[in-house]
């Protein structure tokens, strides 16, 4: 924490405000409890054997892994946490405390990196640092960190930095180095999981023609470079690794066009029950309104109700602002994506 302040202080030739200080206090402090329980001798391993499993098999040069599925589809199972945590495992033969170090140590400096993003944007100290507060107390994040899904929390991370660094370097003049950088981390966020890989595209997508058709003339440029970096990191992501995966797609397209899997059709042996197939019962799925009350129940448990009442307020207050700042366009480019996968899901 000390030389977190003291190395930007350097950088920035300048003595942090004391929001800053609080931001950088208070996120190593969240850091410092999540790993008080996430290393505790109690706390459950769940899948952290499985990610420390893969994490060897990475270091050992086999990098291509798939993850089964109700159903009897697969989908790809990315590998850009276990690539980005290789240098440390130089440090400790431990990989379930590493990976679980670096996946925290990642959420925490995303979230502190919402200050300087609306610090730079609305110049609201003080919103930035309850922003950072606030966002250490979804409940969504424990539920995926103790579960050890390490892997989707990365990118979750990673994309955040993300959108993060987009908001703060649209506001000027969009280098070549910019624009790398953002191809690099949408990269790193695309190749940590295949939910990332839908979730980030659609943001980045809807964010790019936000810029074009809402954000005016200033943010027309952005708007091109934000779409070249995510083009450039789609295809880095699908020749590097999702495009060795195509007899997984196949598969998973006979088996939604109705072709059971060739586990599903295959014989139970002679001294088993077999599994029970509620599709092949004639069940009728439920109906809309059950579903979507079932999706704004689960957002809610994820996300908390207090937060999603002050998004409201905070939503309110923006739109009678009538800004087409970065920042807001980013707001509504997530929310884009949470529309899509809600009524998707």
């Amino acid at each position: 924490m000390v030389l977190a302040v003291r190395i930007i202080e350097w950088l920035s030739r300048q003595r942090l405000r004391q929001t800053a200080r609080f931001v950088i206090a208070f996120s190593a402090a969240v850091l410092f409890l999540r790993l008080l329980g996430i290393l505790h001798p109690s706390k459950a391993l769940v899948d952290a054997v499985f990610q420390a499993h893969r994490f060897e098999s990475v270091l050992a040069g086999r990098y291509y892994f798939t993850q089964p599925m109700p159903g009897g589809v697969q989908f790809p199972y990315a590998i850009g946490l276990y690539v980005f945590a290789a240098p440390w495992s130089l440090l400790t033969r431990d990989h379930v405390t590493l990976l679980r170090i670096v996946v925290c140590a990642a959420e925490c400096i995303a979230g502190a990196s919402l200050y300087p993003v609306i610090v730079r944007t609305w110049g609201d100290r003080l919103a930035g640092a309850v922003a950072v507060a606030l966002f250490t107390v979804v409940p969504i994040s424990y539920q995926v960190i103790g579960n050890a899904n390490l892997t989707n929390a990365f990118g979750q991370s990673v994309a955040l930095l993300t959108v993060g660094l987009v908001v703060v370097w649209s506001q000027g003049p969009v280098r070549a180095r910019h624009v790398i950088t953002w191809a690099l981390l949408a990269s790193l966020a695309l190749l940590s999981h295949v939910s990332t890989f839908a979730t980030l595209l659609v943001t980045l997508s809807a964010l790019a023609w936000l810029f074009w058709w809402v954000g005016g003339a200033r943010l027309r440029a952005p708007a091109w470079r934000v779409l070249l970096a995510t083009t450039i990191a789609v295809v880095f992501s699908v020749v590097t690794y999702y495009g060795h995966f195509g007899d997984v797609y196949l598969k998973a397209l006979r088996v939604r066009g109705g072709e059971a899997p060739i586990a599903a059709r295959a014989p139970a042996p002679a001294n088993e029950t077999p599994p029970t197939d509620v599709a092949a019962q004639g069940a009728r799925p439920a109906g809309l309104g059950v579903r979507t009350a079932s999706s704004l129940l689960l957002v809610t448990e994820a996300v908390g109700w207090p937060i999603l009442l002050m998004a409201g307020a905070g939503a309110w207050r923006v739109s009678r602002r009538h800004s087409r700042d970065p920042l807001v366009l980013a707001l509504c480019a997530w929310s884009v994506a949470f529309v899509v996968f809600l009524a998707v899901g």
